[in-house]
């Protein structure tokens, strides 16, 4: 049986690993800035951007207004009011009046079988008369020249999918707690450099940005083959992988940002309808991420809590204590690096195990959710994770 020191130390040392792992990784991942390409290709892309918006009165002016501003041309904003009962169509109609580049779209009712945003991004497919589709969640806005940046990325590495991570903006107390540590865990288990390899099995996308070749889309069968499905972006990257086609998995914080989540009900709820089928929908792979997050994550926060209270003066005599106090070090900087990288704020250190034990309850709820044929509440729909 492994003794408490073994195991501190093998984590230990998986922990330093990470030092060489994130910038690595970060490296090998293109970063676009908004001056990265100074000039319009010849050959631009013509784009569709494609919004969908269910109640989304807080957020639509400003990513309107972002998309309609961009310094390009050739491109369409078909926004797909999708039977929201707020005040998001009024601000809509207000804005399609002064801007002739804006179609407004709405879809007929959900149709059984369909998810709202699935059959929605479906709809503005059909009204958008571009030869590239840009899907972008309504939570978000793009620099002026975001898509003078990844046109030209996405001429460069001719893919046929170009993603990109954005900044994601936490302001709530339980948004800094929890998301920073959400991100950390999906970069770990996404790695951009392999989603960018061809060779690599590996296939990821962030769905808040989503440029797809029109021909590729269709190629895979679009939102239309993925009628039910909640990860869609997910799984649209490993259909895009699968037809060997090309993933431009990029790094561009300065290009997009977004605000996921507001609160924790809101976080809770978001991620309940993501996190199993993230998980390849595996209760084996579910309890390996738990055993994960709680050695990696939680346990050496809390011994070197309870060490430091029970041993009080004579912390610094105990090796535990030491391996603890190394293991959070190395936390620390390898959360600064992240920082640097992708200017993400990470999660304060005296609460991440707060954060890890909040995602843990996360994942159990999801899974559950999933075997007993439930449903989460989203967008004042129910939405199947069965």
């Amino acid at each position: 049986m492994m003794s408490l020191t073994t195991i501190l130390l093998v984590i230990l040392v998986v922990k330093c690993l990470t030092l060489i792992f994130v910038p690595l990784v970060a490296i090998r991942i293109p970063r676009l800035r908004p001056d990265t390409y100074p000039e319009v290709p010849p050959e631009a892309p013509e784009i569709s951007v494609i919004i969908p918006a269910r109640n989304e009165e807080k957020n639509i002016a400003r990513v309107l207004s972002s998309c309609l501003n961009q310094d390009y041309e050739r491109f369409e904003v078909i926004v797909v009011d999708d039977h929201s009962t707020d005040k998001t169509p009024e601000i809509i109609a207000a804005l399609a009046t002064d801007s002739e580049n804006l179609k407004v779209v709405r879809p007929p009712p959900l149709p059984q079988g369909w998810l709202g945003k699935n059959h929605a991004l479906f709809h503005g497919t059909l009204a958008a008369e571009k030869d590239h589709y840009l899907f972008i969640d309504a939570d978000t806005w793009l620099h002026p020249l975001c898509l003078k940046q990844v046109c030209n990325h996405l001429v460069s590495t001719e893919a046929d999918l170009l993603t990109i991570i954005p900044h994601v903006e936490n302001k709530s107390f339980w948004e800094r707690v929890v998301q920073p540590c959400i991100m950390k865990l999906i970069m770990l288990w996404f790695p951009g450099n392999l989603v960018n390899n061809p060779k690599s099995k590996v296939a990821s996308a962030n769905g808040p940005f989503l440029l797809f070749k029109k021909e590729s889309y269709e190629h895979i069968g679009g939102h239309e083959a993925l009628k039910d499905d909640i990860v869609e972006d997910l799984s649209l990257a490993k259909g895009i992988k699968a037809a060997g086609k090309k993933i431009a998995y990029v790094n561009a914080p300065d290009l997009q940002t977004i605000r996921m989540y507001t609160s924790l009900n809101e976080i809770w709820q978001g991620w309940t309808k993501n996190f199993y089928t993230g998980l390849n929908k595996n209760p084996i792979i579910v309890l390996l991420a738990i055993i994960f997050i709680t050695l990696f994550f939680i346990m050496p926060v809390l011994l070197f809590i309870y060490i430091t209270v029970a041993l009080k003066g004579h912390a610094l005599n105990n090796i535990l204590w030491l391996l603890c106090l190394f293991i959070l070090v190395v936390d620390m900087v390898s959360d600064h690096l992240i920082e640097h990288y992708y200017t993400m704020k990470p999660c304060p250190l005296a609460y991440q195990f707060l954060g890890y034990a909040i995602i843990i309850g996360i994942i159990l709820n999801s899974m559950f959710a999933s075997l007993r044929g439930g449903d989460v509440a989203w967008k004042d729909r129910q939405c199947s994770i069965k």
